[in-house]
């Protein structure tokens, strides 16, 4: 429209010096000229000008048929573009989660559609590890099955640990007695690195593959002396629950010589 007033106005001009000249010679008001050729504006052409106009309103067209999209056609547009980022987005997490693989650095995996109470509260939990266990970051526990470990030692792939047949965890928590390991008692062993580390409970074993360079650091247990306890007293003493209590914290065989009498 702009282009169309302007050459309009132009081609006014025109005529109105044209008709100015004709009047000019009518009367015999033209002035010689000093012999420079004026310059003559160049005439603009009806039909340039509306084929110019033409193409506007084509453009203009254009423009209103991509104004007019539908709302199910703007819905799926959005969706395939949505659709291409998330595809993006996967491709670029897969490629980082090998090359976490790569470099045995761990990841956590949280279910984030949950209330954002129960992510962060799963975010912290499995966050634990790395933040109170953040020594042992890199380390790496395997537990293995009794059996297995003693065939490991006895074929020399893996070595006895300083703490031999203690639990370090109980060694940790000032327990002066090692923990009783005969035929039929279950113990927990631990391979890290090089050797091999045995465990009283599951739990114990848990905190030691949690973080073993806190138990490592632990000094040597004492010399392995056993360890025989009778206790005596007047019937109804409380010398059975006495001698459980111990069987219970410090793992050791309880022999009662009443019960021993009655089953035999």
């Amino acid at each position: 429209w702009y282009g169309w007033s302007a050459q309009s106005c132009k081609a006014q001009r025109l005529e109105e010096r044209r008709k100015e000249k004709e009047e000019a010679t009518k009367f015999g008001e033209v002035q010689e000229s000093d012999g420079e050729e004026s310059e003559e504006e160049p005439e603009i052409d009806i039909k340039d000008v509306t084929i110019s106009d033409e193409e506007d309103e084509d453009e203009d067209d254009d423009m209103g048929d991509d104004e007019d999209e539908t709302e199910e056609e703007a819905v799926d547009r959005i969706r395939g573009e949505i659709s291409d980022r998330y595809d993006s987005d996967m491709s670029i997490i897969g490629t980082l989660v090998n090359t976490l693989e790569d470099l045995n650095i761990p990841r956590i995996t949280i279910d984030a559609s949950r209330k954002p109470k129960v992510v962060s509260y799963s975010l912290t939990q499995q966050l634990r590890s790395i933040t109170e266990f953040r020594e042992s970051l890199f380390s790496q526990c395997l537990a293995v099955k009794a059996r297995s470990a003693n065939d490991m030692l006895a074929r020399g792939y893996k070595q006895s640990s300083r703490f031999g047949r203690w639990d370090p965890v109980l060694l940790s928590q000032g327990k002066a007695i090692q923990p009783y390991q005969a035929v039929g008692q279950r113990t927990y062993p631990v391979v890290y690195r090089a050797h091999i580390y045995f465990m009283s409970t599951l739990e114990n074993r848990q905190k030691f593959m949690d973080n073993p360079l806190n138990y490592l650091r632990l000094p040597s247990p004492p010399p392995n002396v056993p360890v025989k306890l009778a206790i005596v007293g007047p019937p109804k003493s409380g010398k059975t629950m006495l001698a459980r209590l111990l069987d219970i914290d410090h793992v050791i065989v309880f022999i009662s010589a009443g019960e021993s009498v009655r089953r035999f």
